[in-house]
């Protein structure tokens, strides 16, 4: 079987520290994964192997059969693999519509006719709700419109793969529920979504399969209720969450 994506034996070394060891997963078209641990787990290291941002140090990665790890983040974000930071990263001085055009520019897709690729990041600005705000500069747009520029610019590339890295972070429970329904319709419309995120009840009700890292170390996968009810990783990770991280939606 030819997975969509598959992670081989990763590892990762920064000098004697070990971030990521011997990190295998297998992803199929359409689906919502988690990946949740603590901080300093190997999370985003894990997510910049991914999109070419760092090199593994051994292990390999796969797109749609085809090796990746080689390769630098344009071309594999060329090939359909986009991403969000944790820490948004608009360009300040352009405008919303400018940040999104910049995405379609270096994506899978490019219209060659400016016009039509207008459309379509206006068509994307809209879906992400920034319609209103696509000739304003990106400095001037708050933190959860900041967000969803981060998935716009990243939805503009025209992914198959989007990997969101705490997207959900500084949000309000009101905007959360938002953002888990933008994120149900991305993987409706064919993209297959990885997320990070500690928002545990957000895990829990939108993944189909999560995965737990601990120290650099995969200690379980599964679907969410299996995962939440494993002892490992009720000891490493879920009975250390504050209880406003895991009820943040019945506030």
């Amino acid at each position: 079987m030819t997975y969509l994506l598959e992670c081989e034996g990763v590892t990762k070394n920064f000098g004697g520290l070990v971030a990521l060891k011997d990190i295998s997963i297998q992803v199929t078209k359409d689906e919502i994964i988690g990946i949740i641990g603590p901080n300093g787990a190997g999370k985003t290291t894990l997510f910049n192997i991914i999109a070419g941002a760092l090199p593994p140090s051994y292990g390999k990665v796969f797109f749609k059969g085809q090796r990746i790890s080689e390769k630098p983040a344009s071309e594999i974000c060329r090939l359909g693999i986009a991403r969000t930071y944790q820490m948004v990263r608009p360009f300040n001085s352009l405008t919303t519509l400018e940040n999104t055009l910049i995405g379609l520019s270096f994506g899978r897709i490019n219209p060659p006719d400016y016009k039509k690729r207008v459309i379509e990041a206006m068509n994307i600005l809209t879906f992400m709700g920034l319609g209103t705000k696509a000739n304003n500069a990106a400095e001037t747009l708050t933190l959860v419109e900041k967000k969803y520029l981060e998935m716009a610019r990243a939805m503009a590339t025209s992914p198959e793969i989007l990997l969101l890295d705490e997207v959900l972070s500084g949000l309000g429970p009101a905007e959360i529920v938002r953002a888990m329904d933008t994120i149900r319709e991305i993987q409706a419309s064919g993209v297959t979504v990885i997320m990070i995120e500690h928002v545990l009840s957000v895990i829990m009700e939108l993944c189909h399969r999560v995965i737990v890292l601990n120290y650099g170390v995969k200690i379980a996968e599964g679907k969410p209720n299996e995962v939440a009810n494993d002892p490992r990783v009720v000891e490493a990770y879920i009975g250390n969450v504050e209880m406003g991280e895991q009820e943040t939606l019945n506030a």
